[in-house]
């Protein structure tokens, strides 16, 4: 979306999501992201708004659909989001046991997805403007050894974008 002005970034406190969170920053710009971490969500926030921008940090659960809809109903209600990116993701957890690490993997990489664009589809349609981002991974293409649900999930999270385009 070119000039967006209310964003929102899931996962912003680290990797891709601390990345997008300092490059929207700038004079103008209203950034609302999530993370588990208080302590980095008060780093990043406090980067964003010594580059102009305004910041609103929150610590979610990408996988509570309840908290997420409320956040992100709330975050609408007062910007109007022009831009929602869901990015908070994990990798392979490698203290949990197959089944178990497959289950926190979709909870987090497919359900945390679905747990961001569902609250703020209707609201974007109704507007007849926005924007959807949905971070996958070059593991959703092909699978990687070692990380059949990862992989999976990351293609799941694809294809769903895809279709929703």
């Amino acid at each position: 979306m070119k000039n967006p002005k209310a964003i929102l970034i899931t996962g912003g406190t680290s990797g891709i999501g601390r990345g997008l969170c300092l490059a929207y920053a700038k004079p103008g710009m209203t950034i609302a992201f999530s993370g588990r971490d208080i302590g980095r969500l008060n780093e990043v926030a406090e980067i964003i708004r010594s580059d102009g921008a305004t910041a609103h940090p929150k610590v979610v659960d990408v996988t509570d659909t309840s908290e997420m809809k409320k956040w992100i109903e709330e975050i609408d209600d007062l910007l109007q989001l022009d831009l929602v990116i869901a990015n908070a993701g994990i990798a392979t957890p490698r203290d949990l046991s197959i089944d178990e690490a497959a289950k926190t993997m979709y909870e987090t990489n497919v359900y945390g997805v679905f747990n961001t664009i569902h609250p703020i589809l209707d609201r974007m349609r109704e507007r007849k403007r926005g924007q959807i981002a949905i971070v996958s991974s070059i593991a959703g293409y092909m699978g990687l050894p070692n990380s059949p649900a990862y992989s999976s999930s990351k293609a799941a999270v694809m294809v769903y974008g895809q279709a929703l385009r």
